[in-house]
């Protein structure tokens, strides 16, 4: 009754089963005669059962405080704060958690099917920090766009949260729309242009490619541009050694806060150890990248693109540190992300895949975002995910790279679709 109770969160029923154990325990030490070794280790427990508690209750009546939610603007996040100030690190850490969670339940819904992760709910609003995050009735972020095209030139950014966005300021915007901004201002097409943002967080390219046939092949896309990396790197196996990925413990509330606490701290102590005791036991193996799993995956969205007669834009993927990052900056993220170190070898091997893939397939474009944002900490708010000078960056590689393209399909009013000769280019 008193575990069951402490592990449901009821707390009436663990404050009345208190004293009703308390009284067995005292009953049990006095009907039976028992060894010193045992009469020494019940007057402990007792002493637990009533202290700590007690000392609970006495903490949580003792006025604190309000805690503020920490503004994005403190920048309390970046490497240069977050070693100066630890503790407001760990309360900003806190704060994001508990947005991301409040973000995904007000606006994500469970598939009917089962098929597949939680799907943004179409029409739906919520608030991440001062940022506001709104999805359209076709289930994509952002603005409204009707299912038909018309004459619009139709491009689907398809990706993880780093394309949806997680955006913090109420001036933010995710990098498929700085995109459409940057086309439309710097070469002022003759036809409409819309960059359809349908990144989903948490979710990875395997994914992405099964809702293609049903939700992005309807909108008759010119051109996907798939930005992938790091929800996938578990496609890496057998090249780099993964219990899939680091998951950091929830926590969890309990009937007394203190013990609640110290649950937590040691589930994150062990979740962490058996991380690092399985990245230490395990190497690399020499397989080719082409060879993996993440390979087989691009390789099925590049025919699906031939199939449909769409360009595709292939891009490798950006982190806040790399392999020419310092040793205290890797410790910093590491304490965050335990497997830091192989994510960056999966990022490495990743970017293989996709430069090998688009060798290979000369009507696949490969778009470079490394250079200035690759390991510059600055542009992330933590390992991969963009401060919004990241996603203008993000924004401005992925323009420069299918800038001639585009130059192509939309320089006169009913190109584009049926220009199959420049699509190879």
């Amino acid at each position: 009754m008193l575990v069951e109770s402490y592990a449901c969160n009821r707390s009436s029923d663990f404050y009345a089963s208190l004293p009703i154990l308390v009284f067995l325990l005292i009953l049990c030490q006095r009907s039976f005669r028992m060894p010193f070794v045992a009469i020494l280790a019940i007057n402990t427990l007792i002493l637990l059962l009533i202290g700590v508690p007690a000392l609970d209750l006495i903490l949580r009546a003792i006025p604190h405080p309000a805690r503020k939610r920490p503004d994005p603007r403190e920048e309390l996040y970046s490497y240069r704060n977050a070693v100066r100030d630890p503790a407001a690190f760990g309360r900003w850490c806190d704060a994001f958690d508990g947005e991301f969670h409040k973000m995904v339940k007000e606006i994500f819904v469970p598939d009917p099917m089962g098929q597949f992760l939680p799907h943004p709910k179409p029409s739906s609003h919520t608030q991440f920090f001062d940022s506001t995050i709104s999805i359209n009735r076709l289930g994509f972020r952002g603005k409204e766009v009707l299912r038909e095209k018309g004459n619009a030139y139709r491009i689907v950014a398809v990706g993880e949260s780093t394309t949806f966005g997680v955006t913090m300021r109420a001036d933010d915007s995710p990098w498929p729309e700085v995109l459409e901004q940057f086309i439309r201002e710097r070469l002022q097409p003759q036809r409409p242009v819309e960059v359809i943002n349908a990144g989903i967080s948490c979710w990875e390219l395997k994914a992405n490619i099964r809702r293609l046939t049903a939700e992005i092949l309807p909108l008759h896309p010119d051109m996907i541009i798939s930005y992938h990396g790091y929800n996938g790197f578990g496609m890496i196996r057998g090249i780099v050694p993964l219990s899939n990925r680091y998951v950091v413990p929830i926590y969890r509330r309990r009937p007394v806060q203190l013990l609640a606490e110290c649950e937590y701290r040691l589930r994150v102590m062990n979740a962490v150890r058996s991380e690092q005791a399985l990245l230490a036991t395990r190497g690399a193996a020499s397989i080719a990248p082409l060879k993996t799993e993440y390979a087989q995956a691009y390789e099925e969205l590049i025919q699906i693109a031939q199939t449909n007669n769409i360009r595709l834009v292939l891009a490798d993927y950006c982190m806040a540190v790399n392999e020419h990052s310092p040793q205290p900056m890797l410790d910093f993220y590491g304490r965050r992300y335990p497997s830091v170190a192989w994510f960056i070898k999966e990022n490495q091997i990743h970017t293989t895949i996709v430069q090998q893939l688009a060798q290979q397939h000369p009507e696949v474009r490969f778009v470079d975002t490394h250079p200035n944002l690759d390991g510059d900490h600055e542009k992330f708010i933590d390992l991969m995910h963009f401060t919004q000078a990241g996603r203008q960056q993000l924004a401005e590689s992925m323009f420069a790279g299918i800038r001639d393209l585009l130059a192509a399909d939309i320089a006169a009013p009913g190109s584009g679709k049926d220009n199959t000769s420049e699509r190879g280019r």
